[in-house]
């Protein structure tokens, strides 16, 4: 290295160019760094300039990280040595034989030029390596593309979209950002242990047990990169469960609150008398997001329509909530189509419950933000005199609309938590956040790229509609799972197989609740305090939580936001 200059750009990123020497040449390491933590980026090849740009784009808005390498616009590098032109490609330098191998194969090898090399790509690996590397790339889509690697050993697992062009794909190093992509309908490869050592830097990754993703994008596709840059963004989200999370801002009287109708239809009779009882509390009511057209599953509207109905009311700068009026099933359907849109720029509360768990999860890991746990806009002592049901009938919308009016951010607190099991009983303090919510909803995300991270985390859960059997089956399930490393506790809420059910049935769901909390080495608390019985007191969600224990009885504080 023979120097550094450094220019700082209006946006709080610098750029850093370090000259680097090999031979008797100067090659150029190019360092765009954001002041936020963001992705890791490696830019190889100067002449692919559609990937260079966009992701500039995106550190500049997001945050990050890209080293690229600059030689004249070229693809490869040409440096000169005692009078001699030595060529190379920047990415085939990361192990000895990839150097020899691209040294030999565009000029000639040269141990002192394959020294300086090495030195370079040690350079390089210094200023990338994390926990995570992204490379990207452009292809014009002819010689190479994702049909390069159909049936080749050199991958373990291979998809392929038939609805999506060949020359955008994601080739990694890891198994479950292969699912990650898949399930969003990307194309995707996975590097097998068998790949030849070309000194690529997927090679090299491996070699170093770091987790490596190439975004590969043809040459001028910008939208459809910056796509495929935001759905990396969601991706890193979910695997640094420890980024801040944004806070939701206090509502006053007269605000906006978007209705949404993620899952099952509702009536149109069932939405007016919701919006006229949510306007006597003072707020303004918007259902231009709550569009019902049944579905023959009686989901609310299409899948797409309730995903763009969700994305455009929590990007909508006019209101400052979202409250989904029904639960009911057809929420998890949305997830994937979720995993291309970019977080908001602004929080705001999601409220509900139920099947609208998934939807909170996707809130909290992936965008960050808290959500609250309550009662869904249409099932609630107010509502219930129109519609019959016991859901909710105990649980006034007044305990919601006070924690969206409190200008401070104070805490919630309940008690006489039962505890379950001796870990529970010989508890003191657990802190931790609230993750959550519906039993069958997080069993629905297991071993998916929705799955929830849960270390230090409190694990809410509760349910409707499953017999003694049924959840035991579940419980179970989850119990064997991964998904409860990690978990610093977990709170049991109401567990009906309907809302009137009879003692024996009462008796059979507490036995297996009891033997489940006694199969596991988490403090397991009971809180008849939330889910679709009578109450259900609203539940901040990914915010600070304590459980603590005064004299005999065990308490929670939970932080609104």
């Amino acid at each position: 290295m023979i120097g550094i200059l450094i220019n700082t750009n209006l946006l709080a990123v610098s750029v850093v160019n370090e000259l680097f020497q090999i031979g008797e040449s100067t090659v150029t390491i190019e360092i765009v760094q954001s002041n936020d933590a963001g992705l890791v980026f490696f830019h190889p090849h100067e002449d692919e300039k559609t990937s260079y740009e966009d992701v500039k784009k995106l550190i500049n808005q997001h945050g990050g990280k890209l080293v690229s390498i600059k030689q004249q616009g070229k693809r490869l590098v040409e440096v000169k040595y005692q009078g001699k032109q030595y060529i190379f490609d920047p990415n085939r330098i990361f192990t000895p034989q990839g150097i020899k191998d691209t040294l030999i194969k565009y000029s000639s090898f040269h141990q002192q030029v394959a020294k300086d090399i090495q030195n370079f790509a040690d350079r390089i690996a210094s200023l990338v390596l994390g926990r995570l590397v992204v490379a990207v790339h452009n292809n014009y889509d002819k010689g190479y593309n994702i049909s390069s690697y159909k049936n080749s050993d050199e991958v373990k697992y291979y998809y392929q979209n038939p609805k999506q062009g060949t020359g955008e794909f994601f080739y990694t190093t890891n198994d479950p950002f292969f699912n990650f992509a898949k399930v969003a309908g990307y194309n995707a490869v996975v590097q097998s242990k068998s790949v030849t050592n070309d000194g690529s830097f997927s090679v090299y990754a491996a070699l170093k047990g770091v987790e490596y993703i190439n975004l590969e994008v043809k040459r001028g596709e910008d939208s459809l990169e910056q796509e495929m840059l935001l759905f990396l963004m969601r991706y890193f989200a979910n695997q640094y469960p420890n980024l801040p999370v944004k806070g939701w801002a206090t509502l006053t009287k007269g605000d906006t609150i978007d209705l949404i109708a993620p899952s099952s239809a509702t009536s149109k009779d069932s939405i007016d008398r919701t919006v006229k009882i949510l306007e006597e509390f003072g707020f303004k009511i918007s259902t231009k997001y709550a569009k019902i057209m049944p579905t023959k599953l009686n989901y609310a509207n299409t899948d797409q329509y309730r995903a763009n109905a969700f994305i455009q009311a929590m990007n909508n700068p006019d209101s400052q909530a979202v409250w989904v009026v029904k639960g009911g099933a057809g929420a998890t359907r949305l997830l994937p189509k979720l995993l291309k849109y970019p977080a908001p720029k602004i929080s705001k509360p999601l409220i509900g419950f139920s099947d609208v768990t998934g939807l909170h999860n996707f809130v909290n890991q992936q965008w960050k933000m808290p959500s609250l746990h309550a009662i869904v806009a249409g099932y609630n002592s107010e509502a219930d005199a129109g519609i019959n049901t016991n859901i909710n009938i105990g649980e006034s919308i007044k305990t919601v609309v006070d924690i969206l009016l409190e200008q401070e951010n104070k805490a919630l607190f309940y008690s006489h938590l039962i505890p379950m099991n001796t870990s529970a009983k010989q508890a003191t303090k657990i802190d931790g956040s609230l993750l959550g919510g519906n039993l069958t909803l997080v069993q629905s995300t297991l071993d998916t790229p929705f799955q929830a991270r849960l270390d230090d985390r409190i694990l809410i859960l509760e349910d409707i509609g499953n017999s003694a059997h049924q959840l035991e089956r579940i419980l179970d399930n989850i119990r064997y799972s991964q998904l409860l490393n990690g978990v610093n506790a977990i709170i049991l809420g109401e567990f009906i197989q309907t809302t009137q059910d009879k003692k024996a049935v009462i008796d059979m769901i507490d036995l297996v609740l009891q033997r489940f909390a006694n199969g596991v080495d988490i403090p397991v608390f009971r809180g008849d305090f939330f889910g679709h019985s009578k109450l259900n007191h609203p539940m901040p969600l990914n915010t600070t939580t304590q459980i603590f224990k005064n004299g005999n009885d065990f308490s929670i504080k939970v932080n609104i936001k």
